[in-house]
């Protein structure tokens, strides 16, 4: 009987445990699916700007330097692999996209 008596309270609190990280993963994940899908949001219906949001902060760039976003309007975003985590807190996906230069009417696409 004291075997269970240990037994109960280990088993009670791997269980909990676990429960715990699978929740926090939960959240990560949710989280990188609703930056994944902020950034498709902002790149499919023409936020190019916003797109500058989702870089790399040690990357200096700046969208009003870029004369060209205001050319460029994305037609297609396509997702061809859906988001796999890599590492944590950064997923992978693979999109390809679609997008028109306006001046000239030159279509171009990218994976």
């Amino acid at each position: 009987m004291n075997r269970l008596a240990l037994l109960v309270p280990l088993l009670l609190t791997l269980v909990l445990t676990a429960g715990c990280q699978s929740i926090e993963n939960k959240k990560i994940e949710n989280n990188l699916t609703t930056t994944l899908s902020a950034y498709h949001t902002a790149v499919r219906w023409g936020y190019p700007g916003e797109a500058y949001n989702f870089l790399d902060p040690t990357i200096e760039a700046d969208p009003a330097d870029d004369p060209v976003l205001n050319m460029v309007r994305v037609t297609r975003y396509k997702v061809l692999r859906p988001a796999v985590e890599v590492a944590k807190n950064q997923m992978i996906q693979t999109v390809a996209i679609q997008y028109i230069y306006t001046d000239r009417q030159i279509q171009k696409s990218m994976i």
